[in-house]
């Protein structure tokens, strides 16, 4: 599973083990411990990376691969790849812009998405955007 923090000091990935259900399990039990809402919805999160990386074409060649259905790669404006993952995003409420996304995808590809967060480090662009939205108006098809 790969997991994408927001906060207000920035956005952070990691590449854990275990599925999504046990993690939205221990958040909403902590949530209810605390008087807090937990908001989930399916949701969409891209990362821009550098087109010119190598490790760009591994992940591509790994998506086609595994025939996998939630993630995939958009040519953007400025000379970077965008890599769009289908996921569920968790957080307080939901207009807020802090939060969890959560996205399974292929183990291989998932350590792929890793490996490039890897290598462009705080340079990283990333958001999400619920999938309730219109897709098309972002430019995107899936």
């Amino acid at each position: 599973m790969l997991k994408l923090a927001y906060s207000d000091i920035g956005t952070h990935l990691e590449h854990l083990s275990g599925g999504v259900g046990p993690m939205i399990a221990r958040r909403r039990l902590l949530a209810h411990r605390t008087g807090q809402v937990l908001h989930l919805e399916p949701s969409y999160a891209a990362v821009l990376v550098p087109d010119a990386l190598p490790e760009v074409k591994v992940l591509e060649d790994a998506i086609a691969t595994h025939k996998e259905e939630n993630i995939s790669l958009c040519a953007s404006l400025d000379e970077g790849i965008e890599v769009i993952m289908q996921g569920c995003w968790v957080a307080r409420d939901k207009g807020t812009a802090e939060g969890l996304f959560l996205a399974v995808l292929q183990p291989t590809i998932e350590q792929q998405v890793a490996t490039l967060w890897q290598l462009i480090g705080p340079n990283v662009v990333s958001c999400t955007w619920p999938t309730g939205q219109p897709l098309s108006e972002l430019g995107y098809e899936f």
